[in-house]
């Protein structure tokens, strides 16, 4: 009785291993990832001016994106940033590609 009780116990330590290390280990079904917002906004400004790689906008500022909140990496998600180019109020939109929070921005409308 005493082994078959062991070996519940064991086996039940485990699962319970198991599960939390898979659910913590990476993003999943314990934890989300959040993008910081602010260096969301740095890339936004980057790619924006960047002429090589970028839009090559002049003239651009980023006002905000996500209303300030660390927006949550899921694929497909979508949210804006405000910014200025060259003095007039835009927006772009922000798309999230892939879990590893790569993201896609849009150009200025």
């Amino acid at each position: 009785m005493n082994a078959l009780l062991v070996s519940v116990i064991a086996v039940c330590l485990a699962a319970t291993a198991a599960i939390l290390l898979l659910g913590f280990w990476k993003p999943g079904f314990f934890r989300d990832t959040k993008l910081k917002v602010a260096d969301v906004q740095a890339a936004v400004g980057q790619i924006l001016t960047d002429g090589n790689t970028g839009y090559g906008l002049q003239n651009v500022s980023v006002l905000g994106c996500n209303d300030g909140r660390d927006p949550t990496v899921a694929p497909g998600t979508t949210f804006t940033c405000a910014v200025t180019v060259a003095g007039e109020q835009r927006t772009v939109t922000v798309t999230i590609e892939d879990r590893d929070g790569k993201y896609g921005v849009s150009p200025p409308r």
